[in-house]
């Protein structure tokens, strides 16, 4: 069904290994991507751009501090927050296809790949007037 890796089936079938640590691994990409949306917006609205709602493109400290309002609208109305975690919960799949269940950082790189999801989400916000036009 699966490989053997350290003794553990492999298989994400097994309700004893694979299924837990999948479904584990699923969650925490899914959470981490959720909540690294904040701080993603932050650093962008501080080194670069963010749109506010409303508003236009803003950047600096000032817009900084107010961004995690601006992620909360467009996770309310555009619907990022479903977005970011079905895409986390994604790559939480992937991770367990290449980290061996035997690792003591289990954890690690789902976490990693759902920040990298909230960077690339709010990224293509910030361009989005770039690729689509002027809103």
């Amino acid at each position: 069904m699966g490989e053997k890796v350290a003794g553990h089936e492999r298989s994400s079938f097994c309700p004893h290994t694979g299924g837990r640590i999948m479904m584990r691994a699923m969650v925490i990409g899914c959470i981490s991507s959720i909540v690294g949306l904040f701080p993603a917006a932050f650093l962008l609205t501080l080194f670069y751009r963010f749109p506010f709602p409303m508003v236009a493109y803003v950047s600096g400290l000032s817009a900084a501090i107010r961004s995690p309002i601006a992620v909360l609208i467009y996770g309310a109305v555009i619907g990022l927050f479903p977005i970011a975690g079905i895409l986390g919960a994604l790559a939480g799949w992937v991770s367990t296809r290449f980290t061996s269940p035997d690792k003591p950082r289990q954890w690690v790189p789902p976490i990693v790949m759902g920040i990298c999801i909230a960077f690339l989400l709010t990224g293509l916000l910030s361009v989005w007037d770039k690729i689509y036009g002027p809103w």
